[in-house]
């Protein structure tokens, strides 16, 4: 499907046509003049996008006159430049004298739908082939784009994050000296099951830097008087928190709560897991999950950049 610019002539009105129809093009196929998003609105063409995505761009369309030639009655012939009844030049676009931009706009980008999700095709080039993307060609030149708003809010379920909770609790977990790993089982959300709730294990799918969340309760004695929350990571150690638990526990349950959170370097499938210890006592520390209403023990990571 190809479009042809249309243009006012000098002094007449300078409202440009709205295209309101639906265009469909078959994956794999080159997206033909007329059919691609442009930074330029100035060739005049408008789309709106149908249903909810709410997407509006302007249409890209090649805008060189046509010309053709005429007979100016000297007898030699069709030897006018005639354009659209103006004169012109068979090697130069007239566009100063038509009041519009001639040539081929740059593309900013080609918005395909798949399902619930968008692609958006980054620019290719400046007034040449190609800077005509096409449709079906999932590369790496494609960004995906998911729930994008008006108010600049940005929604993207593909970004690794997860929120994870223990159930219920790990009874005698440490005490003297063990090395306890959380397994937070449950998960509320895991936007790209990252997290293993039956390991407690967080698996890096990409390089970056992630930020880790850590909470955890603790049923503790008189004697357990050093505890340590720690974020263990496949680079290296994160020492969250060390208290006294015996001095600061809660006088009728026993219990203490200690949460950190640190900004750790990932390469993809390095992998981050909670653990605490606690010391100078017998194993009787027991790691508290839930209540009916309340989570104390929980685990969160997400990628910031």
């Amino acid at each position: 499907m190809t479009s042809r610019y249309s243009f006012a002539p000098v002094g007449a009105s300078t409202g440009r046509p709205v295209f309101t129809g639906t265009v469909t093009l078959p994956a794999g196929t080159a997206a033909a003049p007329g059919l691609v998003f442009a930074g330029d609105v100035a060739t005049g063409f408008y789309r709106v996008a149908p249903g909810t995505v709410g997407l509006a761009g302007a249409l890209q369309v090649d805008s060189h006159p046509v010309w053709h030639g005429g007979n100016d009655g000297a007898g030699s012939g069709c030897d006018a430049d005639l354009l659209d009844g103006q004169q012109g030049s068979y090697y130069q676009p007239a566009a100063p004298a038509l009041g519009a931009l001639a040539g081929l706009d740059t593309a900013v980008g080609l918005v395909e739908q798949t399902g619930s999700t968008l692609f958006a095709k980054r620019p290719l080039g400046t007034g040449s082939a190609d800077a005509v993307p096409t449709l079906g060609d999932a590369d790496a030149r494609y960004a995906r784009l998911s729930g994008a708003t008006f108010g600049g809010a940005v929604r993207n379920t593909g970004q690794p994050a997860f929120l994870a909770f223990l159930s219920s609790q790990q009874l005698n977990a440490t005490g003297d000296g063990t090395l306890c790993t959380i397994l937070c089982d449950t998960e509320i959300f895991d936007q790209t099951n990252a997290h293993n709730p039956a390991t407690g294990i967080f698996t890096a799918p990409v390089t970056g830097c992630y930020r880790f969340d850590c909470t955890v309760c603790l049923i503790v004695g008189a004697t357990h008087t050093r505890a340590e929350l720690i974020l263990e990571t496949s680079n290296r150690l994160h020492f969250l928190s060390q208290i006294n638990a015996a001095a600061v526990r809660d006088a009728t349950g026993n219990a203490v709560i200690m949460a950190g959170s640190r900004l750790v370097d990932m390469d993809a499938g390095d992998i981050a897991f909670m653990r605490v210890k606690v010391s100078n006592g017998t194993k009787g520390v027991s790691v508290f999950g839930t209540t009916a209403s309340a989570i104390y023990t929980s685990f969160a990571g997400r990628l910031e950049c």
